[in-house]
């Protein structure tokens, strides 16, 4: 092979490998929970299922990255930290890295005078926030970030003169309470897999 071709075959070698690392589409998740009695999360094995399907997504499995953030507690911090992102990236063998937390995961409370003293409504909503950063490892720059809230109606009543917290028409069974933060997250889970899907293919 002469020099010029040689020449050739060196540049076809690294555009090929320029355009393998602009196609590359591998993605880690870094998921921070919240404890609550009535709320076990599956967020991540929700977004991951959703996106298994797309053939353009390289997925790191949910268990490689539990294991990852076991072997080194940094990466598991509340706090977003790009750096840190990108070293667990590095570790997932992956590009993108999306950091999602839970914000909030719980009941509001609220209530509606009708009557001074005598009448009032008293309210009950679920409410499901998570937090959702995008890392793209190859620059180190943020490339989405998005806040993501569902909420649900609970039970209401009505109460004459003295309000009674406990009251049992403000109470839910354990169930009734797992279903609905389990409907807010399919919700929420569909809308990550959206956004992750076209933040990778702007890139």
């Amino acid at each position: 092979m002469t020099g010029r071709a040689l020449s050739i075959a060196a540049v076809l070698i690294l555009l090929g490998s320029s355009a393998l690392a602009i196609s590359d589409n591998s993605v880690a998740f870094c998921f921070r929970s919240c404890a609550t009695f009535y709320h076990q999360s599956a967020l991540t094995e929700k977004v991951y299922d959703r996106l298994v399907s797309n053939p353009r997504m390289n997925l790191a499995r949910p268990e490689l990255c539990d294991s990852i953030l076991q072997k080194n507690t940094a990466f598991g911090s509340d706090r977003f930290d790009p750096d840190l992102m990108t070293e667990m990236a590095v570790a997932s063998n992956s590009r993108y890295l999306v950091w999602l937390r839970v914000e909030e995961a719980g009941i509001r409370k609220s209530a509606r005078t009708y009557i001074p003293y005598v009448f009032r409504s008293h309210h009950r909503k679920y409410v499901l926030c998570i937090r959702m950063f995008v890392l793209d490892s190859f620059s180190g720059k943020t490339v989405e970030t998005r806040r993501y809230e569902s909420t649900k109606k609970g039970p209401a009543i009505i109460s004459y003169m003295d309000y009674d917290p406990n009251d049992p028409g403000l109470i839910q069974s354990y169930p009734e309470l797992g279903l609905r933060f389990a409907e807010m997250e399919d919700e929420i889970a569909d809308l990550i897999a959206t956004d992750i899907e076209q933040a990778v293919r702007r890139r």
